[in-house]
């Protein structure tokens, strides 16, 4: 059955306003945001290493006890809930913005309640990387 080339356009621009017309009430009714990805190897670094690593030398703990604590402190980052259950997640699952979020709420946390000065990224020295890494086994890695 041949379509005529009236039918034809007629149909393209049925199709046309119907994307239109989809689209408008997706942009109406939903927000639509970018996805932040998974934490990169740079900020799990600075977290286990200087973060926790400064937190345990300044309390005589493992990277992994301040860790702990961390994720104690501030839990609205790690736990989630699913049909009823509440679960949690590791520091691994947080996306960058997270990660971010979470390590400038350590910072303040440990600053303020405990006088334990963590630096940001890009106010570590060499002398704070030199005495992490001369606490290694104290640290537990």
């Amino acid at each position: 059955m041949n379509k005529s080339k009236t039918q034809e356009i007629l149909e393209q621009k049925f199709k046309e306003v119907a994307v239109g017309e989809f689209f408008r009430w997706l942009f109406k009714n939903y927000v639509i945001k970018k996805k932040a990805g998974i934490r990169s190897l740079k900020q799990n670094n600075y977290f286990h290493g200087v973060v926790c690593g400064v937190f345990g030398l300044h309390f005589g703990l493992t990277v992994e006890e301040a860790k702990q604590i961390f994720k104690r402190q501030f839990p609205q980052y790690f736990k989630y809930e699913k049909r009823g259950c509440w679960f949690t997640k590791g520091t691994k699952d947080l996306n960058t913005q997270e990660s971010e979020s979470f390590f400038s709420q350590c910072r303040m946390w440990a600053s303020e309640e405990h006088k334990c000065f963590i630096p940001k990224p890009n106010e570590v020295t060499e002398e704070i990387m030199h005495e992490l890494d001369k606490n290694r086994e104290l640290l537990g890695y």
